[in-house]
Order: C-alpha cells, then structure tokens, then sequence
C-alpha cells in the first residue's frame, strides 16, 4: 500500500496531469475516428455490428465531454482551444459536431498540447 503511494505521490510530482488529460482527450478522439473508419467505411456487415459500433462511439463521446468537462471546469484558461468559448459553443452545446468535425477536434486537442509545453 505504501509503495502505491510512493508511486502515486512521484507521478504527480513529475508528471503535469493536465497534458496527460489532454492525451486521454486525444486517445479518445482517435478511438472514436478509427471505428467509424475501419467499420462504417465497409459498411456494417450487420445490425449487430452497426448497433455494437454505435454504442461503442457514443460511451466514447460521453466519456470525451466528461473528461473535457473535468479539464476545463476550474480552468477557463482561453489559451487553450477546447476550453475556450468556441469550443464550447461548437462541439459542446451543439455535441452532433464533433463526430461530423472530428479531424479538427484532434487538431485543437493537439495545438493544446503543443501550447501547454510553453506555459
């Protein structure tokens, strides 16, 4: 137990969470994007495998905006894009656009990231 927490204790020492926040973002984001790619790009073979696929995407889209959501809730930092107004009004408030935008979402999640390095 000790040692759990040494570990823990080190992480948090050396690792800036934030980025590794930003990183699930992207793990996500990329997640989401190669399912529709490698599946509905063939087109389903069945409505079992449409249905599985769906919901697959929409536990990751729901994940993404609740890990945003934690990133962003104390941290209305504008320099960062995904928790800028834009953002917000865009992808979180009209949420159908990020599956349609999801090439930019990536781009924003990882011009954050760059940005994040120079704070």
């Amino acid at each position: 137990m000790n040692i759990k927490f040494e570990l823990n204790k080190l992480y948090y020492k050396y690792i800036d969470t934030s980025i590794v926040n930003h990183y699930k973002l992207l793990l996500l984001t990329e997640e989401y994007r190669k399912i529709s790619k490698t599946l509905f790009d063939k087109y389903p073979q069945s409505n079992i495998e449409y249905i599985d696929c769906s919901k697959k995407q929409s536990k990751i889209k729901k994940d993404f905006f609740e890990n945003r959501e934690i990133i962003c809730k104390n941290n209305k930092n504008k320099d960062l894009i995904i928790c800028s107004d834009m953002f917000e009004n865009f992808y979180v408030s009209r949420k159908y656009h990020y599956e349609q935008c999801i090439e930019n979402v990536i781009e924003h999640i990882i011009t954050d990231i760059k940005s994040m390095d120079k704070f």
